[in-house]
C-alpha cells in the first residue's frame, strides 16, 4: 500500500467507528491487516469479535444489561487502538514523512526514554557545580543538555504505541524537582504533538491531570493542549466512558472558568491573524460588484446597486449589549483582545529560517536565558542590556529566539549603536519593569495562554514541513467539545461571545456555526439572531439561505428598513429582479425621496425592460439631485435603449464633458453607431480602448453589449466589421 491508500483505509475505519458500525469496522481492519501483512493483532481482534457476538446474543434474547453502552464504547476504543497500531507500524517501515523518519532513527539508536533521562539528569546536575556566569565552563554543558532535550522531545513525540513504563516515566518527570521547569513545559508540547499524530488515552490523561499542577505555566500549557487535542480528536474523546467525570474534576479548579474562557477566546482570535484583510480584499468587495448585473456596470461610476454603508451589520444589534452583565463580559472580551492580539506574527514569520528552527523541538522551547543561542550571540555585558527586552511578555518564546538569532547577523558597528541606545534607555526600562511588578507580581495567566498559543500558531503556520501536521487552528471548536469542557452555566455566554466575535470580525462561516448553536440551545431565541445569521449568509454570497433567515425574522417582527434593504440585495444577487423591486418599493415608503432607493427602483425596472417606469424614477432622481447628476448615466442609457437617441445624446454630451471613463466612451460610441455616425462611433470606441489600456478589455466590454445593440437595430454584420476595423488599427 502507498501512503494515499493507507490514509484512505484509515478514513474508512475511522468513519465506521465514529458511526458505531462495529461489523464494518472489524471487516475494514481485517482488510487492513491483509494488505499490510501485519497480522499479530489478529488474536486481539478475534477476542473483540467474540465478545461482541456475546453482546449481540444477549441483546437478541432481551437480556437487560445496564453496562451495554459502556461495553460497546470500549469495543470502539479498542478497535481504534488496533487500527492505529497497524497503521503506525506500517508507516514507520515505509513512510518518508518527518514523524516516521524520526521514529525510525529512535528505533535504530536503541536508547530508551529511561536512558535518555538519566543522561539528561547528569548534565543538569553538572550545572550546579559551575558558576553560571562563566561562559567557558558552562557553554558545552548547555549544548549537551539541548541535544538531549531534542532527543527526549523526539522520543516522546514518536512514542506511539507507548509502553506502560514510558507512561510512568513521563508522569515522573513532572514530579521530579531535578528537571528545569522549561524542560517540563517542553515535555508537555512533546506529549501534545504525539497525540496530534495518534490518540492515546493514557497520554491524554497525563495532560488533563497536569492542569492541577501548582506551576501556572505547566498547568495552562497542559489545559491548552487538552483543548487542542479535544478539537482534533473530538470523536475519540466523546465516546470515552470516563472523560465526562475527568472534566468535571478539573473544572472544580477555581481558575478553570477564566482559564478555559481565555483559551477559547485567544484560540478564536488566532483565526483573524491573516484572514480579515484577505477577506475584505478577496471576498467582500468583489462580491458587491459580482451581484451587479451588466447593465448597472454601464453607469456604476456614480450610482450603486446599494450603498456600502447599507451593507453593514444592523445598528440595532447593539441592543444585545444593553444588559449590564453582558456588557461587562464584552468589555472584558475586548480587553482580552487588545492584550492578546498577535501583532508580531507577520513580522517574525520571516525570521524562522535560522538553523535554530531546523529542530522541531525548538519551536516549542520556552525561552530561557541560559540557552546556548544567547551565549553564542551575546557577550556577557550585552546579556544584561538585552535581558529586559527578552523578558518582555509581549513577545512569545519563538519570536524571542528569532530576535536573538537575527542579532547574530548584525554587524559589530551596528550592534554597538544598538547597545548605546539600549544603555541610554536601560534606566527607563528598569523603572517601567519595576512599576509593572508593583501592579502585578507575576506573569498573568492570560499572558501565558497568549504566549503559548502564539508559539503553536507559528509552528503550524510557518514550519517548512507544516503540511505534514494537522493544523488545529483550521478547525472549529465543536459544540459538543464546548459542552464537555465548559461549565454548563457558562455555555450560553461562551457561545454568545464567540458568535458575536466572529460576526464582528467577518468570520462569517464560523459565526453561522456558533449562532446556529445558540439558536439550538435557547428555547426563546431573540429575533435579531435570524438577522445576524442571514447577514452572514449574505456576506458569503449564499443568498437563498440569507433570504430564508431574513424571512424568519419578518415572521417574528414587523418589516424593518434594514432587513428589506438586505433582502433586496439578496434577490438581486439571485437575479430575482421582480422580488427585489417589491422590496425597494416597500423601502420607498419609509423615505419616498431617498435618491439611492429611487435609483435602485429604476435599475430594477430597467432590468425588467420596463423602460417607461425606469425613466420615471431616473427623471425624479435627476430632479432631486440635479447638481450631483447621479441620474445622468442611467438616464442616458435608458433613453438609448428606448431609441430616443436625440435626448440620450443630450445627457451623454454632459457626461463626456465631465471626467468620462472608458464605459462612458463605449456607451457614447454605441449611441453614435445607432445614429449611423460610423466615424464618430469609431472615434469614441478608440477613446474607450485608450482608457481601458488594452484592446482585450475593450472587446470584452463590447461583446457584453451585443444583445443591446441588436435590440436598437444594429446588425451583427455591422458589429463584426466594426470590431475588425478597431482591432486592425
Amino acid at each position: 500500500m502507498n501512503n494515499n491508500e493507507i490514509l484512505k483505509q484509515q478514513k474508512v475505519i475511522y468513519n465506521s467507528l465514529i458511526t458505531y458500525q462495529l461489523n464494518n469496522s472489524i471487516k475494514a481492519i481485517e482488510d487492513l491487516q491483509e494488505q499490510t501483512a501485519i497480522m499479530h493483532f489478529s488474536t486481539e481482534l478475534d477476542n473483540i469479535k467474540l465478545e461482541y457476538h456475546y453482546l449481540l446474543s444477549y441483546f437478541k434474547n432481551g437480556t437487560n444489561d445496564p453496562q451495554r453502552e459502556i461495553i460497546f464504547s470500549s469495543f470502539i476504543q479498542r478497535l481504534f487502538v488496533i487500527a492505529d497500531k497497524i497503521i503506525s507500524e506500517y508507516r514507520t517501515r515505509n513512510d518518508v514523512n518527518l514523524y516516521y523518519s524520526h521514529k525510525r532513527n529512535k528505533i535504530k539508536n536503541g536508547r530508551t526514554l529511561s536512558i535518555l533521562l538519566n543522561e539528561y539528569k547528569k548534565e543538569v546536575s553538572k550545572l550546579n557545580l559551575f558558576d553560571l556566569n562563566d561562559y567557558t565552563s558552562t557553554i558545552e554543558i548547555y549544548k549537551t543538555t539541548e541535544i538531549l532535550e531534542f532527543d527526549i522531545f523526539n522520543y516522546i513525540w514518536t512514542i506511539f504505541p507507548a509502553y506502560t513504563d514510558d507512561i510512568y516515566i513521563i508522569n515522573e518527570i513532572f514530579e521530579n524537582n531535578t528537571y528545569p521547569t522549561y524542560f517540563k513545559e517542553l515535555i508537555i508540547s512533546a506529549v501534545m504533538m504525539s497525540l496530534f499524530e495518534y490518540y492515546d488515552e493514557r497520554l491524554f490523561l497525563i495532560l488533563v491531570k497536569l492542569y492541577n499542577n501548582d506551576n501556572p505555566n505547566i498547568s495552562l500549557k497542559s489545559l491548552i493542549s487538552v483543548v487542542l487535542i479535544a478539537i482534533l480528536h473530538k470523536e475519540r474523546i466523546l465516546i470515552s466512558n470516563q472523560f465526562k467525570n475527568i472534566f468535571d474534576l478539573i473544572s472544580d479548579n477555581a481558575q478553570f472558568s477564566n482559564d478555559i474562557k481565555n483559551i477559547i477566546y485567544q484560540f478564536i482570535r488566532s483565526w483573524n491573524t491573516e484572514r480579515i484583510t484577505k477577506k475584505m480584499e478577496d471576498e467582500i468587495l468583489p462580491n458587491l460588484i459580482k451581484i451587479s448585473p451588466n447593465f448597472i456596470k454601464k453607469f456604476r461610476h456614480d450610482s450603486t446597486l446599494t450603498e456600502i454603508s447599507d451593507f453593514e451589520s444592523n445598528p440595532e444589534w447593539k441592543n444585545t449589549f444593553e444588559n449590564d452583565d453582558l456588557t461587562k463580559k464584552i468589555e472584558e472580551f475586548n480587553k482580552l483582545q487588545s492584550d492578546g492580539g498577535d501583532v508580531f506574527a507577520g513580522t517574525f514569520s520571516h525570521l524562522k529560517s535560522f538553523p535554530f528552527f531546523s529542530k522541531i523541538s525548538n519551536w516549542f522551547l520556552p525561552f530561557h536565558q541560559n540557552h546556548s543561542l544567547i551565549r553564542n550571540t551575546l557577550q556577557e555585558d550585552e546579556i544584561k542590556l538585552f535581558s529586559i527586552m527578552l523578558d518582555s511578555k509581549f513577545l512569545c518564546d519563538s519570536d524571542k529566539f528569532s530576535f536573538l538569532a537575527s542579532l547574530g547577523l548584525v554587524p559589530e558597528s551596528q550592534r554597538k549603536v544598538m547597545l548605546m541606545q539600549l544603555e541610554e534607555q536601560n534606566n527607563a526600562i528598569n523603572e517601567l519593569k519595576t512599576t509593572e511588578l508593583q501592579v502585578e507580581n507575576k506573569i498573568t495567566r492570560q499572558s501565558i495562554i497568549s504566549n503559548y498559543l502564539q508559539n503553536l500558531y507559528r509552528f503550524f503556520k510557518f514550519y517548512p514541513q507544516k503540511k505534514e501536521f494537522r493544523d488545529p487552528f483550521k478547525d472549529l471548536l465543536n459544540l459538543d467539545i464546548i459542552k464537555l469542557i465548559v461549565h454548563t452555566e457558562l455555555i450560553d455566554d461562551t457561545l454568545i461571545l464567540i458568535g458575536e466575535y466572529c460576526l464582528q470580525n467577518n468570520l462569517y462561516t464560523e459565526a453561522i456555526y456558533y449562532l446556529n448553536s445558540i439558536r439550538e440551545t435557547y428555547k426563546n431565541t431573540q429575533p435579531t439572531l435570524y438577522q445576524k445569521i442571514g447577514f452572514c449568509y449574505q456576506s458569503l454570497s449564499r443568498y437563498s439561505e440569507a433570504i430564508e433567515e431574513y424571512e424568519k425574522f419578518d415572521l417574528l417582527e414587523n418589516k424593518d428598513l434594514w432587513t428589506l434593504k438586505h433582502l433586496a440585495v439578496c434577490y438581486k444577487g439571485l437575479k430575482h429582479t421582480d422580488e427585489a423591486l417589491k422590496c425597494y418599493l416597500k423601502i420607498k415608503e419609509f423615505n419616498p425621496e431617498n435618491i439611492n432607493i429611487l435609483l435602485n427602483i429604476g435599475h430594477c425596472y430597467l432590468d425588467l425592460c420596463e423602460y417607461d417606469n425606469a425613466l420615471k424614477y431616473y427623471y425624479k432622481v435627476h430632479y432631486l439631485d440635479e447638481t450631483a447628476s447621479k441620474a445622468l448615466r442611467p438616464l442616458a442609457w435608458c433613453l438609448f435603449l428606448m431609441k430616443d437617441f436625440t435626448t440620450s445624446e443630450s445627457f451623454y454630451t454632459k457626461i463626456i464633458s465631465s471626467n468620462p471613463n472608458a464605459t462612458d466612451y463605449l456607451n457614447y460610441g454605441h449611441l453614435k453607431l445607432g445614429q449611423q455616425e460610423i466615424k464618430k462611433a469609431i472615434e469614441f470606441y478608440q477613446l474607450s480602448i485608450d482608457e481601458n489600456g488594452t484592446i482585450e478589455k475593450f472587446i470584452e466590454s463590447f461583446k457584453n453589449d451585443f444583445d443591446v445593440l441588436y435590440k436598437v437595430g444594429i446588425s451583427k454584420y455591422d458589429i463584426q466589421i466594426l470590431l475588425d476595423i478597431l482591432v486592425s488599427k
